[in-house]
């Protein structure tokens, strides 16, 4: 069967507290789980590996003892466990519940401050997805909070801003898009700056491009895009 776990075992005095501490961080930090005192799991990957790896030559350094063992799990039961160890079904709720808190609070909070807010949740949410080896449901709905929580900020502060909408793209006919005038934003990024080399390369070769201050201002016979 393959080896599908990592254990790190791991013995430094306890007279060197520093040392002790700074490999606790960086080993909770990368998502492992502590079986016991100098003990810890990791799913068997390559980063895995890396991280026990450096932990141990920490370990060494700091005149310890440390071994890597990969193994599998006895039986399914076992495996199981294993992977409930890794639930980060709390560490959502938490997160779940700063998003909530947040969206209910944007209206009352100046755009630099809901943006570092914004900011501080993309950041922790992305770390906790780092090390979520086996994503569940809890998962996929504080990344729709998020999706949810970020269109309200730009409601709030960028409501000229696009947003994705959900719908049937119908068919078009190319004639009906030759020789006209489109229209986006001034002072575009790269995405509309490469939708408008999109549109003359491949859709119309003679189009005319509108810059606008405000989507709003597009005028009824361009098309426009964003």
């Amino acid at each position: 069967m393959p080896e599908l776990w990592l254990m790190l075992i791991n013995s430094v005095s306890g007279e060197n507290k520093t040392a002790r501490m700074r490999i606790w961080r960086a080993l909770k930090a990368s998502g492992a789980v502590a079986l016991r005192d100098g003990v810890y799991l990791l799913p068997k990957s390559e980063s895995a590996r890396a991280v026990f790896a450096e932990q141990s030559q920490e370990v060494v350094a700091a005149g310890g003892m440390a071994h890597i063992v990969a193994f599998d799990a006895d039986d399914d039961a076992q495996q199981r466990e294993f992977v409930r160890l890794f639930d980060r079904s709390t560490d959502y709720a938490e997160l779940f519940g700063r998003l909530d808190a947040f969206k209910t609070e944007i209206a009352k909070l100046d755009e630099v401050e809901a943006r570092r807010q914004a900011a501080a949740l993309r950041r922790d949410i992305a770390a906790l997805g780092a090390i979520d080896f086996f994503p569940g449901a809890s998962r996929h709905q504080v990344e729709s909070a998020l999706a949810g929580a970020e269109a309200a900020l730009n409601a709030r502060f960028s409501p000229d801003e696009p947003h994705a909408a959900q719908g049937i793209i119908p068919k078009r006919e190319k004639v009906q898009y030759r020789g006209r005038t489109w229209a986006t934003r001034e002072r575009p990024w790269i995405d509309r700056v490469a939708s408008a080399w999109l549109i003359r390369r491949f859709i119309d070769p003679k189009a005319k491009f509108l810059w606008l201050k405000k989507p709003k201002d597009c005028p009824k016979t361009a098309l426009g895009f964003d």
